[in-house]
């Protein structure tokens, strides 16, 4: 009868260890599952992260150069109103210019011929 109580209590140890192994197995795999699943989060968090980054990076570049445009667009702008400017007041010196010269070769013929012809006066 030992042999049997014997037997059944080293097989009763053995599920017993065989049964506490495998639960201490599958919480070892559900630990490292919980763990690989918060690994694979943080990097996909983490590479995320850096295309945001790197999108605003670039935003912020575009946003420069456009700036830096703009400024050259205003100074092609303002560089060229300045000439124009220029242009008009070399118009209106010439038209000015004209205009005294108009008057000083009708003042000559004026002082030359004794004034415009007149109609003769009727009595």
């Amino acid at each position: 009868m030992m042999t049997i109580e014997l037997t059944a209590t080293f097989a009763g140890l053995l599920f017993g260890s065989i049964g506490t192994l495998l639960t201490v197995r599958n919480h070892v795999r559900q630990i490292n599952k919980d763990w690989r699943e918060k690994w694979e989060m943080e990097i996909n968090r983490q590479s995320q992260a850096k295309v945001k980054e790197y999108a605003a990076q670039r935003d912020f570049e575009h946003l420069q150069r456009n700036q830096e445009q703009i400024k050259e667009s205003i100074k092609l702008l303002q560089d060229d109103r300045e000439h124009q400017n220029r242009s008009l007041v070399e118009l209106e010196t010439m038209v000015k210019a004209l205009y005294h010269q108009t008057n000083a070769i009708a003042a000559k013929i004026d002082a030359s011929t004794g004034g415009w012809p007149r109609q003769p006066q009727r009595d």
